[in-house]
């Protein structure tokens, strides 16, 4: 199922590899993935994933996110509309 991910995280390198290492260590396909400075925060960056991800493994992969220390938040909202 495509799930669709919206991220803060602070603007250092490394940072895209960690995310995209837990969606792949998942063996999840990234579909598409943009990354844009965040205007009103210096040092912060929004990322958005969009992915194919087991049922199962949802709520885990953002869990797992969310514990990097450079992620600021990481949140599902394939659902919201």
């Amino acid at each position: 199922m495509k799930r669709t991910i919206h991220l803060f995280v602070e603007d250092k390198p490394g940072v895209l590899m960690r995310v995209a290492g837990i969606v792949t260590a998942k063996g999840a396909n990234i579909h598409a993935l943009t990354v844009a400075p965040d205007p009103d925060q210096a040092g912060i960056e929004r990322m958005v994933l969009v992915a194919e991800v087991e049922p199962r493994l949802e709520k885990r992969i953002v869990n797992e996110m969310n514990r990097l220390i450079q992620v600021l938040s990481a949140t599902d909202v394939s659902d919201s509309a």
